[in-house]
């Protein structure tokens, strides 16, 4: 094998890698692993597809070493890999950064003000402000940012007495790409909360150096 045969055959190599991160639908199955395990009939509900077609994109990510698997009886788990997720983030900062689309959609929020990693630091340490995660506790369970509270947003109405001691609620949810915060400000805010949203997501959360509490924690 010559040299330009052998890096023929390294950039083929890596660009089969590159080919699972160049789906939209793997991308969400990717982005509904972060938040914790699943089984390939709860992520095909998730995505809003068939199983058989979210089989199909799961062993594509099998493939690659993108996801692994446990089985517990008849049902086959799939979790993420750390470095999938570290190039789904990686990916996604790049995309935000460059498309024109991307940067538009993301003005689709409403009025109720972002805060960054550090602001949400700073206002749990002040003890004035309540983080509010809306996941599903399966998911808030699994993982979920440290000072953080679990209200599911569907529960949020009939629970909003629970916050009425805070100054301010921060809202968080699976991510950007998520409208959980944003369904779950406009309530807050109803009730007349003053409402701030952490954007990002847990993997994002880790990522700036936070703490994620986990069963194993």
């Amino acid at each position: 094998m010559d040299k330009r045969q052998f890096k023929q055959v390294r950039y083929s190599a890596f660009a089969e890698v590159g080919k699972i991160f160049s789906n939209a639908k793997r991308l969400e199955i990717i982005d509904v692993l972060i938040q914790r395990p699943h089984s390939v009939e709860e992520i095909a509900r998730s995505i809003g597809s068939s199983i058989a077609s979210t089989s199909q994109h799961l062993q594509v990510l099998k493939r690659a070493n993108a996801v692994s698997i446990n089985r517990q009886g008849t049902t086959i788990i799939y979790s993420l890999m750390n470095q999938t997720v570290v190039v789904f983030l990686a990916m996604r900062r790049l995309a935000e950064q460059i498309s024109p689309e991307l940067q538009n959609l993301r003005l689709r929020h409403n009025n109720v003000p972002l805060m960054t990693y550090q602001e949400v630091q700073l206002a749990l340490i002040s003890g004035k402000s309540t983080l509010l995660d809306v996941r599903t506790p399966s998911e808030f369970v699994n993982g979920h940012m440290k000072g953080a509270i679990c209200i599911p947003l569907h529960e949020l109405d009939q629970r909003v007495e629970e916050l009425k001691f805070t100054e301010s609620v921060i809202v968080t949810c699976r991510g950007p790409y998520c409208f959980s915060s944003d369904e779950a400000a406009r309530q807050l805010v109803a009730h007349g909360f003053t409402v701030y949203r952490y954007d990002d997501g847990i993997a994002e959360w880790c990522a700036q150096g936070g703490v994620l509490c986990t069963p194993e924690s």
